[in-house]
């Protein structure tokens, strides 16, 4: 599934969804057996990808019971 880490725009729009945190609650609840988290709009381990995926989103899976883990960039 697709879901958003973060937002898109200024302070003002609000955030994409399925934010990244709720969709992995949303897995979790369905059965699925563990994620793959892909950050597609990088291509290399920006400061988002490494805070919003690596720390809030690896975080939260674990929290949650849900194996996770983050493919590799460049």
């Amino acid at each position: 599934g697709l879901a958003f880490q973060s937002r898109s725009g200024s302070p003002h729009v609000p955030w994409l969804e399925p934010d990244i945190s709720d969709h992995l609650t949303s897995l979790r609840h369905a059965g699925v057996p563990g994620v793959v988290l892909v950050p597609l709009g990088f291509v290399s381990d920006h400061m988002e990808v490494l805070w919003d995926l690596d720390t809030v989103a690896l975080d939260h899976a674990s929290g949650i019971g849900l194996p996770a883990v983050r493919a590799g960039t460049v």
